[in-house]
């Protein structure tokens, strides 16, 4: 539950939040632009927020993604 105060359960939640763009979109990169940004920026990487961009591209570089 995202809303639980325990840490484990937030961690659970994210996972699953995670899992689930990844399995729509079938990419580390759009799924993590719809964790970040929501299920429009997971759809199209036109008009995403700069926040959105720069966290895909922290994520990219984190597991080692190339465009």
């Amino acid at each position: 539950d995202a809303d639980s105060a325990d840490p484990r359960e937030q961690a659970m939640a994210a996972a699953l939040h995670l899992r689930e763009s990844f399995q729509r979109t079938g990419n580390w990169s759009d799924a993590a632009a719809g964790y970040n940004g929501g299920p429009r920026a997971e759809k199209t990487s036109a008009n995403r927020a700069p926040e959105t961009v720069a966290y895909v591209e922290r994520v990219n570089k984190g597991l080692n993604v190339t465009q």
